[in-house]
């Protein structure tokens, strides 16, 4: 969830400062992604997730999809890219999120003892509930770290000199503070240049980081494993069934 609210919250941001749209219609660009939320969720319940029990393999598929669609996002980022591509691929990511959502949760209530569903159920809300705390404050500190270093490094060079002015370093400061300035901020046609490829590259690098957030997970999810506690129960039940056999059988050789 930390790695889908680097989408939430800096997909608009693309579209204000890269793409040149407006905020209403900067923020309409969550709209496919929601709608690919819901979808996502419906077609894992309605095809699949019909019965209690393992859903390891559909955990760990969802997951890897769902970074591969964060890596395309990245890839898709640029000023250039076709609009529908880039709609499709957030649609994807959204319909990734619905699937994995819907997999882990019954997936957790496979791998859990009844009576503590309550418990376990409540702490995936809980930790759910952080992602977007964490993944905007995390996220937020590697989409300015790299917006800042490619604003300061374009406008060193469009100065031809090796440091920053005073004037310059204001405009970066307002820049990185106000994306709405790229298109709105009377800025030349060099320095909006510069400040779009910033926002754009800043961009990819966020996505790209919440992918390499998203493979770490997948080895977490595929670590919990798929035997839930009835087949361990099962498995301790054979082995005291075994023990007892053994013992009714102690010293019958020596008789």
């Amino acid at each position: 969830m930390s790695a889908r609210w680097t989408l939430l919250y800096y997909t608009p941001i693309f579209a204000l400062a890269v793409r040149g749209l407006p905020p209403a219609a900067a923020g309409s660009i969550l709209i496919p992604t929601n709608l690919g939320f819901g979808t996502g969720g419906l077609i894992v319940g309605w095809l699949h997730i019909r019965r209690n029990g393992n859903f390891w393999a559909g955990c760990v598929v969802s997951l890897c999809f769902f970074a591969v669609t964060l890596y395309c996002l990245s890839l898709v980022g640029t000023a250039t890219s076709p609009t529908w591509l880039f709609v499709a691929v957030v649609f994807l990511n959204g319909l990734a999120t619905g699937s994995t959502l819907n997999y882990t949760l019954a997936h957790l209530l496979h791998l859990s003892h009844e009576g503590t569903h309550f418990i376990t159920t409540s702490l995936l809300g809980t930790f759910r509930g952080f992602g977007g705390s964490f993944g905007t404050a995390i996220g937020g500190g590697v989409f300015l770290r790299i917006l800042k270093a490619s604003l300061e490094s374009g406008f060193k060079k469009l100065d031809g000199g090796d440091g920053l002015g005073d004037a310059r370093k204001e405009l970066v400061k307002k820049l990185a503070g106000s994306p709405a300035l790229v298109f709105g901020g009377g800025l030349s046609d060099a320095e909006r240049d510069i400040a779009v490829e910033g926002y754009a590259g800043a961009s990819r690098g966020t996505w790209q980081a919440a992918a390499a957030l998203g493979i770490l997970m997948i080895v977490v999810q595929a670590a919990t494993g798929w035997r839930g506690p009835a087949g361990e129960l099962e498995d301790d039940e054979d082995a005291d069934e075994a023990r007892a056999t053994l013992m009714e059988h102690e010293g019958v050789g020596e008789a």
